[in-house]
């Protein structure tokens, strides 16, 4: 089971980390904005607590979800190494069946890399790559940190071709939040997380 506290945390010594990085190239935003946004939702109350499980099945329609995920590679082919990765993020929830087979789609790009373990000068700049996910509401979205969805995630990030498992939750009193929490599904990926809100 995830600690929500723990992974506050640690997105707040990520972002402090990332922000001694260099500027984008491209058209993906720089490291310090995506730092910047990724603190800021780190600290959104509306990302504190977790739509109780009544007002989930209540909402209908469809909801998107727009924000950053910080996200990594693990691969022996890339000249980085291990490294990780901002990027934008949007996520929709169709809302219409109000059961646990509501469905999630999303993707996410515009990836900048902001850290590697081997020196690289690609760090601090964007590279290319998405992803495309696809999953589901669990029905049990105050059932603990992590419980309230689930899903994979599949693509590339700088020419590395990656597969995640997620899981993650509806937040704030009306739904109007996301947190997604990633681990890696092939050798070459390893885990992250995304924020997001409507």
């Amino acid at each position: 089971m995830k600690n929500l506290t723990t992974i506050l945390s640690a997105l707040g010594a990520t972002a402090l980390l990332s922000a001694c990085g260099g500027g984008s190239t491209g058209g993906a935003p720089s490291i310090e904005s995506y730092a910047a946004e990724l603190a800021a939702f780190g600290t959104d109350p509306t990302l504190a607590s977790d739509t109780p499980n009544a007002t989930v099945n209540a909402l209908n329609g469809s909801a998107t979800y727009n924000g950053v995920i910080n996200i990594g590679t693990d691969a022996a082919s890339n000249p980085a190494g291990a490294a990780s990765y901002y990027g934008n993020l949007a996520m929709r929830v169709n809302f219409d069946s109000s059961t646990v087979n509501d469905t999630i789609t999303g993707s996410a790009g515009d990836f900048v890399q902001f850290f590697s373990e081997i020196a690289s000068p690609k760090t601090g700049g964007g590279v290319s790559g998405s992803l495309t996910m696809s999953g589901n509401l669990t029905g049990t979205n105050t059932g603990g940190i992590g419980d309230g969805l689930t899903g994979t995630a599949s693509g590339t990030i700088d020419g590395i071709n990656v597969a995640y498992t997620f899981d993650g939750n509806i937040s704030g009193l009306a739904g109007n939040g996301l947190s997604l929490f990633f681990d890696g599904a092939n050798e070459d990926s390893s885990g992250g997380v995304g924020l997001a809100a409507d």
